[in-house]
């Protein structure tokens, strides 16, 4: 479509061509491959942690984080204002 046909309105399907070579077959035909093999089989069970082994550690690590003081807090420590100091307005 040229640009004036464009600026008319007008809506014309595009032209579509083939980028794929004539020799070549698509992905969709191939054959599926057999997985190959490993040659170093590296999994080990025992290394690797589960779901619940990794949320306990999260939870404890986060924990441990967490300061806990027995001694009260600056707020705790300050005096209020007197009832008779708010006022009305």
């Amino acid at each position: 479509m040229t640009s004036q046909e464009w600026f008319r309105g007008e809506n014309k399907m595009n032209k579509k061509i083939s980028l794929r070579p004539k020799d070549m077959r698509p992905l969709s035909e191939a054959p599926e491959e057999a997985p190959k093999a490993r040659k170093y089989d590296s999994y080990n069970p025992d290394t690797y942690k589960t779901d619940e082994q990794k949320k306990e550690e999260l939870i404890s690590a986060m924990t441990n984080k967490l300061d806990i003081k027995a001694e009260p807090l600056p707020q705790d420590d300050a005096e209020g204002v007197d009832s008779d100091e708010w006022g009305d307005d």
